[in-house]
């Protein structure tokens, strides 16, 4: 899912596939949000990463404060970091947000963009990373796609989710394109299957296992999916 927000207006869940709205909410104590980053690492969660300007009426000023919300409880937690109180003296303003565990290996790392005199841009490490767990061995068409997983550890896995995100062409129906793999024993391999993705056209497949992703293309000829690669 996309979670998306402009300044004071509510937080809008759009499906990333067709771009309805699912779901919209609201903050209620922050004043003027630049940027979100979701969190599905940090334990407890999933979580929202929020950037607020922190817009004071009074004396119009603002601010680069990072709050933490739990998407399941729809409530902040008591996390709540101040971003100017690290680099003095420059006055900093909340901008964009990202997180992620690719910036450096073994890390997760939120990653925070102060726009106005400072320009300034800082990465705090908010945990380190799980060791690799799932390897996505393949990704096959047919009727709905394929996917082909494997416990790379040396230990059982349980409760594995997966979904499937199809984007492009001309997109009629889909079913069946999340679930949860209830458990791999260690080194053996299962499939994954999606039902109807009815429609036409070139298409992109993402299959996200885990915390694995991987993406392919095709062409969709009604309920078949065609010429992975």
């Amino acid at each position: 899912m996309i979670y998306c927000k402009n300044w004071e207006d509510p937080c809008y869940v759009v499906n990333p596939t067709t771009g309805a709205i699912i779901d919209q909410f609201n903050f209620g104590i922050v004043k003027s949000t630049s940027g979100l980053a979701y969190d599905n690492r940090t334990p407890g969660g999933p979580f929202l990463w929020i950037f607020d300007q922190d817009y004071n009426k009074i004396d119009n000023s603002y601010g680069a404060k990072i709050y933490q919300y739990n998407l399941t409880a729809k409530a902040f937690t008591a996390v709540i970091h101040d971003m100017e109180a690290d680099f003095p003296p420059y006055d900093h303003m909340a901008g964009g947000l990202f997180f992620t565990a690719d910036f450096v290996p073994g890390t997760i790392t939120l990653g925070a963009l102060s726009q106005g005199v400072s320009n300034t841009m800082v990465c705090y490490e908010i945990g380190i990373t799980e060791e690799r767990q799932i390897q996505i061995v393949s990704i096959e068409g047919g009727f709905g796609a394929k996917t082909t997983v494997k416990n790379i550890m040396t230990q059982p896995l349980t409760n594995i989710p997966w979904t499937v995100y199809v984007s492009g062409g001309l997109i009629l129906k889909t079913t069946g394109m999340n679930g949860v793999i209830s458990s791999l024993a260690a080194g053996e391999q299962t499939s994954i299957k999606t039902g109807l993705i009815l429609g036409i056209g070139h298409i992109t497949i993402s299959v996200n296992v885990g915390y694995e992703t991987k993406t392919v293309t095709g062409f969709l000829f009604g309920p078949f999916i065609l010429g992975i690669k």
